[in-house]
C-alpha cells in the first residue's frame, strides 16, 4: 500500500509538472500570437492612415491650382452653386468679385514668365489673407484672372471689401531676380439675392461685365454692377 501510494504520488507529481509546463508553453504561445497580432494590427492601422493621407493629398491636388495654391475653377464652380442654393433658401445676398492682374502681359514680356509666376503667387497670397470669413472662397479662374465668392454680403460691404483688396495689392511688392516689382488689379463685382428668376451664371456674367468696364476706365479700379432679376430674364431671352 505504501509503495502504491508512493507510485501514485509520483505519477500525480509528474502529471502536475507536465501540466505546469504545458500551461507555461501555452501562455508563451498565446503571448507570441498576441504580439504578432498586435504588430499586424499596428501595420494595418499605419497603412490605413497612410492611405487616408494619400487620399486627402490627392483630393487637395484635384481642387487646387498648382501654381498659386488657391482653389481651381472646377472646385469654385461646384461650391458656388452649393452656396447659391443655400443663399436662395435663406433669402441672403451673395456677391462675386472677378479680379484681373493689370498689364500682366507686360510683366511676362519685360521680366520673363518666371516673374509672371511670382506675380500671380504674390497676388494669390494676398487674396488668401483677405478672404477668411466663413463661406468666402477664392480661386484662380484662368490665366491672370481670379474669382472670389462672398456669401451673405450686400452691395455696400462688397464694394468696401473689393476696394480694400485693390488698395492692398497696389501697395504690395514682389521680388524677382533681385528686382522689386509692383502690380495692380482691376475688379468687377456684382451682388444679388438668388431667386427663381436668377442663376449663378447670370451673376458671373454681370461681374465679368463689371470687370471689363473697370479695365475700360483705366484699370486699378473697382466697378460694381448689381444684378437684378430683370437682367437675368433679358439675358435668358438673348
Amino acid at each position: 500500500l505504501v509503495v502504491q501510494t508512493q507510485v501514485i504520488g509520483t505519477i500525480l507529481y509528474n502529471t502536475y509538472r507536465l501540466a505546469e509546463r504545458l500551461t507555461l508553453n501555452l501562455k508563451e504561445e498565446v503571448a507570441l500570437q498576441t504580439a504578432e497580432l498586435n504588430e499586424q494590427n499596428n501595420k494595418l492601422a499605419y497603412a490605413q492612415k497612410a492611405l487616408q493621407s494619400a487620399n486627402s493629398a490627392l483630393k487637395k491636388l484635384s481642387i487646387t491650382d498648382g501654381l498659386t495654391q488657391v482653389y481651381n475653377r472646377i472646385y469654385f464652380e461646384q461650391e458656388f452653386r452649393k452656396e447659391w442654393r443655400r443663399c436662395a433658401r435663406q433669402n441672403q445676398p451673395i456677391s462675386i468679385l472677378m479680379i484681373d492682374a493689370d498689364h500682366f502681359k507686360q510683366i511676362n514680356d519685360n521680366a520673363g514668365h518666371m516673374a509672371g509666376d511670382q506675380c500671380l503667387q504674390a497676388i494669390s497670397r494676398k487674396l488668401q489673407q483677405h478672404f477668411k470669413r466663413a463661406g468666402e472662397l477664392v480661386a484662380r479662374y484662368g490665366g491672370e484672372e481670379f474669382v472670389a465668392m462672398l456669401p451673405n454680403t450686400d452691395q455696400h460691404k462688397t464694394l468696401a471689401v473689393a476696394e480694400g483688396l485693390r488698395s492692398a495689392i497696389e501697395r504690395m511688392e514682389f521680388e524677382y531676380n533681385g528686382k522689386i516689382h509692383r502690380v495692380t488689379i482691376s475688379i468687377g463685382a456684382s451682388t444679388t439675392t438668388p431667386s427663381s428668376n436668377t442663376s449663378p451664371d447670370n451673376l458671373l456674367e454681370t461681374a465679368d461685365a463689371a470687370l471689363y468696364e473697370a479695365k475700360d476706365r483705366g484699370r486699378n479700379t473697382v466697378i460694381l454692377i448689381p444684378m437684378l432679376p430683370t437682367q437675368s430674364k433679358n439675358s435668358n431671352k438673348g
